[in-house]
């Protein structure tokens, strides 16, 4: 469904025996093929393509179901999708409409937002993770793996081992503390 498009929007089809639109029997699997339009009580729709199980199932049987193709999308689509990801604040906000909210704000009289604060609120729980190891070439050294997490929330970083079972290590893994 496509929010306010206003195209009646709804169950169209139920389940069950949809009947040939020339009247000679129903629709089967051997109707469908990628790139071929079918029709259903005088509404046309046009195949695109399919999934691994629906391709997998006509290799069975021995029937080509064709190439998959492009979706075609047209500007209204990619403007809307592209606003309502904007809105949902999946892409980040523009240098001048940073400022504008910004100069909104200090005419109001709001008072300076905390760089710090703002982004702890950002990017509180968000948090890179890498693995990697030291290799110790001292004596008696060892090549020890590590996890290292990256906060994003205060740009702090901690080192934790990465010990496996029985390997003989202590089970504190704290190899730097987070600071």
């Amino acid at each position: 469904k496509i929010e306010n498009s206003g195209i009646p929007q709804g169950s169209f089809l139920k389940r069950h025996r949809v009947p040939r639109e020339d009247g000679q029997g129903f629709i089967g699997p051997d109707d469908f093929r990628c790139g071929q339009e079918i029709t259903l009580y005088g509404r046309t729709y046009h195949i695109t393509g399919c999934d691994r199980f629906t391709r997998w199932f006509y290799e069975e049987n021995g029937i080509d179901v064709g190439e998959d193709e492009p979706m075609v999308v047209d500007n209204w689509q990619k403007s809307y999708k592209l606003q309502k990801t904007i809105e949902r604040g999946g892409m980040p906000l523009t240098r001048s409409a940073v400022d504008a909210k910004n100069l909104a704000k200090f005419q109001i009289g709001a008072p300076p937002a905390d760089k710090k604060f703002s982004q702890f609120l950002l990017n509180d729980r968000k948090v890179l993770r890498f693995r990697g190891y030291w290799d110790d070439t001292t004596p008696y050294g060892a090549r020890i793996y590590l996890i290292l997490h990256y906060y994003l929330a205060d740009n702090s970083m901690e080192i934790n081992e990465a010990h496996c079972r029985n390997s003989g290590r202590d089970a504190y893994p704290v190899f730097m503390k987070r600071g």
